[in-house]
């Protein structure tokens, strides 16, 4: 099972590993840039043009329902921690999260006004934000963000977790940083082979993971 996301309201679903793919109903049509599941049924959909949009499904994504939600500026990325809890990341260093399955979303406080790209929580409390302002932490359900890493003179574009302490941030230039303390001790430069830059990445093991780029 798995879903991608992607403009005017684009939602595909499959069932089979990806061998064929079913073109669903969003309930929008505006640009979608990330999708997150907190369980096999219950996902969010996150993209907007000028303001934020929010989908959610309870039925694994066979159909979608619009949400209300604050964003000023379209949200980037999503990542939902169970049914009832996800953080969104908008371009305008906006952050969103629900307690209650998206009946509301209240906004938390990034401490940047630049675009956020992508989030990733491990657990209820801890979870990671990338953009063009660097890593960004927090410790206790996004209340409070911490900086990591700063950006420098590019930008870091998709972050991923394999647990609680193993994580790869990706970005301009073919930057490719990991940690192995869930960042407590700093964030390690790879050798990715290539200058390009990379907007996604995504581990299945601590060891065996993908980034692609342009």
């Amino acid at each position: 099972n798995g879903m991608v996301v992607g403009g005017t309201g684009t939602i595909l679903r499959t069932t089979n590993g990806g061998s064929s793919w079913t073109l669903q109903s969003s309930g929008t049509t505006d640009n979608l840039y990330g999708v997150s599941f907190g369980s096999a049924a219950t996902g969010f959909a996150v993209g907007g043009f000028v303001s934020g949009t929010i989908v959610k499904t309870t039925d694994g994504g066979i159909t979608w329902a619009r949400q209300t939600n604050g964003a000023s500026g379209f949200l980037t990325s999503v990542s939902a921690i169970d049914p009832s809890t996800a953080v969104a990341v908008a371009a305008d260093g906006t952050i969103l999260k629900t307690t209650n399955g998206g009946a509301t979303w209240m906004q938390q406080t990034s401490g940047v006004s630049t675009i956020l790209y992508s989030v990733c929580f491990v657990d209820t409390n801890n979870g990671y934000t990338v953009g063009a302002s660097g890593i960004h932490r927090t410790t206790n359900g996004g209340d409070t963000w911490v900086r990591q890493i700063s950006a420098g003179t590019g930008v870091f574009r998709a972050v991923h977790f394999v647990g609680a302490s193993v994580g790869t941030v990706v970005g301009d230039g073919g930057r490719i940083y990991r940690t192995v303390t869930g960042g407590w001790y700093g964030w390690a430069s790879q050798t990715s082979g290539t200058s390009v830059d990379l907007h996604a990445v995504s581990f299945y093991s601590p060891s065996h993971g993908i980034a692609v780029g342009d």
